[in-house]
């Protein structure tokens, strides 16, 4: 009997001098640990909790009554791995979640990665978030070979910086016009024009003015001509564009006068009379190349003075300025800047 007892009391110095000399996890704690796809050849369970145990050997204060459960897996690209931290406090309620990834080819240096986060989520106590750990590091690059001795390197004058393009605030272009009338003169009338518009910065406004001439059309009876010219002042829209190409309205007010030949015996200039309308223009624009373009378009003219217009000892209308007139155009520009 002495002999029996003699035997248990060392075996049980031998169990306790065998227990590694670590702070002991509350009774409560659990720590589990899952190889996923592709991790098979991470280390287990039984090589993690010993590193977690390593880790907590020498703490120094009470340990905190966690559930901890980390899962490691192969990157879905199969380069590299991805760890996953779940932490929970004693009551079950969830306490945090670490993500840690590694580009190494072995599952070494993430599973040393997740044993040191395990350890730290039962040091952290209640307030304090858990301790991220350090994502493991890989294989440093190669250094660079040294250079050899020679001449120093000599680099050119430095790069002057290119001066930005000048913007200006507005645009100017310049057109020359072939004019048709129907309904100013006795007869449909060819005239020209010349043209100036200011632009907007966006392009899309402008202000116009334009000189017209229309020379003198034989009245029904060829008793006398009359012809036209004016001055109009207005805006330009372009509210529409597709590549080169634009449309293009507009509104002026057209100042002129209408001068008038008398076929007698003997012509006779017997003055000029104030023509004075409203328009309303819709065109569009080309673009070619550089600064130049071609127009095309028509124009309603509407005249706020109507004449009527007769030869004096006669009692006949020789002439009545049209409700409506309409003159179409053509021509070609360009654009200053």
């Amino acid at each position: 009997m002495r002999g029996s007892t003699s035997r248990a009391t060392v075996f049980m110095v031998a169990m306790l001098s065998a227990t590694p000399a670590y702070a002991a996890l509350p009774e409560q704690a659990r720590i589990a640990w899952v190889r996923g796809e592709g991790a098979e050849s991470c280390p287990d369970e039984t090589a993690i909790l010993a590193q977690v145990e390593r880790r907590l050997a020498n703490a120094d204060e009470g340990l905190q009554a966690r559930s901890v459960e980390g899962i490691v897996r192969r990157s879905a690209a199969e380069v590299g791995w991805t760890a996953v931290i779940y932490v929970r406090d004693e009551t079950g309620a969830s306490f945090g979640v670490r993500e840690i990834t590694s580009d190494a080819s072995s599952c070494e240096s993430i599973a040393a990665a997740a044993a040191l986060t395990i350890a730290l989520a039962f040091t952290t106590r209640k307030g304090e978030s858990a301790p991220a750990a350090e994502p493991p590091r890989t294989a440093p690059e190669p250094a660079s070979p040294p250079k050899t001795s020679g001449p120093p390197e000599t680099s050119g004058p430095p790069e002057r910086a290119k001066a930005a393009p000048t913007r200006h605030a507005f645009g100017l272009q310049a057109t020359g016009r072939a004019l048709y009338a129907l309904g100013t003169s006795p007869q449909p009338a060819p005239g020209v024009a010349l043209s100036a518009v200011l632009m907007s910065p966006s392009g899309r406004w402008g202000a116009e003015t334009a000189l017209s001439w229309f020379p003198e059309q034989p009245t029904d009876d060829a008793r006398a001509r009359l012809g036209l010219s004016a001055v109009s002042l207005g805006l330009r829209f372009r509210p529409l564009t597709w590549g080169p190409v634009s449309i293009v309205l507009g509104g002026h007010v057209m100042v002129g006068a209408t001068h008038i030949v008398i076929y007698e015996r003997q012509p006779t200039q017997p003055g000029e009379v104030l023509s004075l309308a409203a328009s309303a223009m819709l065109g569009a624009e080309l673009k070619l190349a550089g600064p130049f373009f071609l127009e095309v378009g028509a124009q309603a003219l509407v005249p706020i003075l109507r004449h009527r217009f007769v030869v004096e000892g006669r009692e006949s209308t020789v002439f009545r300025e049209s409700a409506v007139g309409m003159v179409g155009y053509g021509g070609a520009g360009f654009q200053f800047f």
